[in-house]
């Protein structure tokens, strides 16, 4: 009795022992597709593992003398994909790892079935239990390592088309149903057991080759979305810095014009002085100045490439019945960003900031602000900036923001974005070289 007990209690800590090196190596390949865990990551490996050993109690205390295989091994996969819960990402990129995964260990339960059948009719070898368990487990970690490999890391959230999708659903569909198809099939049939063993065996195996190319279609789908991303970003970058070269270059065409025509103003409005034209001078002088308040400048920090962005988002605002306060402090003549990282952050900031502030454009409503503070203090840049927002969780980033997190990163900078009482902050630091 003692002996039985003791051999009970070695082969649940020979199971739990596994269990949990499937539980890590499954963290291992799920922080490789996915990236960083959340962090609930242990309390939900935790939960798993309580969950693992509840249910190998279960199963001990209803299992038969002779009629025990996989038990717990059959539900660890399904247990680790709980841990789909701790990571981010979208919903169809988690159930097409999590439907793929099941289905790749479904597979390899057919495939091991045959092996232990073929092995115990053609070869009359009984393999004990625990050897089962252990070359079930060796195999299963080197297919998800296998997995790990072939799929490479997947840790953006590119956009895939609902019809992509539905084309990895649909196959990965269809070999589950093929397999679960064929068994009935295989027993029916009227050939030799042995035979019967090896071509489901063959079918088994073709079917996990072919879920293994599964993850390389996904991984190739997965580049093309990237560099598709990035294509976008490049295209919406070029418009960018076109718009704002031409804008900046008609700026500089007016001013130019208006300092050429300064001479002549003055000569006039001397000339009706001198006269005592009074009213006409006064007039004058009222439509000259009207010509120079269509050309404002709203901030002046003498760095013309930040001036040029700010004076012609600010005056878009305006514009728009929008007040901008800013608070700049930074150095004349101060190159820390180029022009066309310059653009990039301020103009897809300051558009996704009116963007927003014009939700609460109503007749009788106070005037929507947006503040921008931009501090410039040994060798950084500090940028703060918030605006109205009616959403109350922070929706991800679409190409706009993509393009500034990729700026900030370029600086080794941190970006931070969050909604607070009704306003979406923004805050930038970017270190100098």
């Amino acid at each position: 009795m003692n002996f039985q007990f003791a051999a009970l209690a070695l082969n649940f800590m020979f199971d739990i022992f596994l269990y949990a090196v499937t539980l890590c190596v499954f963290t291992a390949l799920l922080n490789r597709i996915f990236g960083k865990p959340g962090p609930y990551l242990k309390w939900i490996q935790g939960g798993l593992f309580l969950a693992g050993i509840f249910l190998l109690i279960l199963f001990v205390l209803i299992s038969i003398q002779g009629s025990r295989f996989y038990e717990l091994s059959m539900a660890e996969v399904p247990l680790c994909l709980f841990l789909l819960l701790s990571y981010s990402g979208s919903r169809q990129k988690k159930l097409f790892f999590a439907f793929s995964l099941f289905t790749l260990t479904v597979f390899y339960l057919f495939c091991l079935n045959d092996l232990t059948n073929l092995l115990h009719h053609g070869l009359n070898r009984y393999l004990p239990f625990y050897q089962i368990q252990l070359f079930y487990h060796i195999f299963l970690w080197l297919i998800l390592f296998l997995c790990q490999k072939l799929s490479g890391s997947f840790e953006e959230n590119i956009f895939l088309p609902p019809s992509l999708w539905g084309f990895l659903f649909g196959i990965s569909g269809a070999l589950l149903l093929i397999a679960l198809g064929f068994l009935p099939l295989v027993v029916s049939s009227s050939i030799g057991y042995n035979r019967k063993m090896f071509l489901h065996l063959g079918l088994m195996l073709l079917l996990l080759g072919l879920n293994y190319c599964l993850f390389a279609l996904y991984k190739r789908f997965y580049l093309y979305g990237a560099k598709a991303r990035e294509a976008a970003l490049t295209r919406q970058q070029l418009e960018y810095q076109e718009k704002y070269y031409r804008e900046y270059l008609h700026t500089t065409g007016e001013i130019r014009r208006l300092r050429h025509d300064m001479r002549n103003h003055l000569r006039t409005a001397a000339a009706l002085y001198a006269q005592g034209k009074g009213q006409e001078l006064e007039n004058y002088l009222e439509t000259s100045q009207k010509e120079l308040t269509d050309y404002e400048n709203f901030v002046m920090t003498g760095n013309p490439c930040l001036d040029t962005v700010l004076n012609l988002k600010l005056q878009e605002a305006k514009q728009k019945n929008i007040c901008c306060l800013t608070q700049l402090t930074v150095p004349e003549n101060c190159v820390f960003l180029d022009f066309s990282d310059t653009v990039t952050i301020f103009g897809n900031l300051l558009d996704n900031a009116v963007a927003s502030s014009m939700d609460f454009l109503a007749p009788g409503a106070p005037v929507p602000e947006i503040r921008l503070s931009l501090i410039y203090q040994e060798g950084n840049l500090l940028l703060h900036m918030d605006n109205p927002c009616r959403a109350r969780q922070k929706p991800p980033y679409g190409i706009g923001m993509k393009n500034v997190e990729s700026r900030v990163e370029k600086y080794q900078g941190t970006l931070v974005t969050e909604i607070r009482e009704g306003r979406y902050y923004t805050d930038i630091l970017l270190y100098g070289s």
